[in-house]
């Protein structure tokens, strides 16, 4: 089980992971604007809440366990926001009415024990029109592919030590977690990764520090995942409910 305290710890001081948040938010905001996103769920919000980077929803309801970051948002928030603090289970869904028609799971399932409880969770609250877009960490990360060919890890599966201190529990590719998104009873639409990280989020910040890499050479490196579809930091889901199941 995590421990919020030291995560919350940990990832206020996480080399480019700012960076990092920028390209993911930029794909997400992708989908919000594609579907005409207005009445939302986002579970997990961390030190960037959706607002930050999308205001043309008529209501959002964040729901966070983490009392740092939930200050932030109590300070922050437009009146819009519903902040509910906590984490997203059964007792917590049996306190949301409402159906939503659009459902974020941002960089969260990876830190779970039981990433499918809170999918399925999810679903309760989706309607056969809600659409879902999910995104973790990729198995399959430029990155994670080097160090395996340095012989510094011996699977792209195997958990880094920043993955221990960040309390991540599963280290998943795009098929995997389309096989669980799959199994807990969602239709893929579309998936794909964003951003070529070639060296880890350390060594990227210390690069950007000594100005050895730009802001040009960082949207290039998001741009390249054209060329290598599977293998940006990234992964990235989109689904709806499988009326079917």
């Amino acid at each position: 089980m995590r421990d919020i305290n030291i995560y919350q710890d940990e990832y206020k001081n996480n080399p480019f992971e700012e960076h990092l948040i920028f390209y993911r938010h930029r794909k997400t905001l992708e989908f919000l604007r594609k579907h005409h996103a207005k009445n939302i769920l986002e579970i997990g919000c961390g030190l960037r809440p959706l607002y930050e980077y999308y205001t043309d929803f008529d209501s959002l309801v964040i729901v966070e366990p983490s009392e740092d970051f939930c200050a932030e948002v109590k300070r922050l928030k437009p009146a819009n926001v519903i902040l509910m603090e906590g984490v997203f289970d059964g007792a917590l869904v049996e306190k949301l009415k409402e159906k939503f028609d659009f459902i974020v799971i941002s960089s969260l399932l990876h830190e779970l024990d039981n990433p499918a409880e809170l999918v399925k969770a999810a679903i309760s609250v989706a309607s056969p029109e809600t659409f879902f877009h999910i995104n973790v960490p990729n198995a399959k990360s430029f990155h994670r592919l080097l160090a395996l060919k340095m012989g510094l890890i011996s699977s792209l599966y195997e958990k880094s030590e920043r993955q221990h201190r960040y309390q991540q529990n599963t280290t998943f590719d795009l098929d995997s977690l389309t096989k669980l998104l799959k199994e807990c009873g969602l239709i893929i639409e579309s998936k794909g990764s964003i951003f070529i990280k070639p060296f880890t989020h350390q060594q990227m910040q210390a690069l950007l520090d000594k100005e050895v890499f730009s802001s040009d050479l960082l949207e290039g490196l998001d741009a390249l995942v054209s060329e290598f579809p599977d293998n940006g930091a990234e992964i990235f889901v989109n689904g709806r409910i499988n009326e079917g199941i």
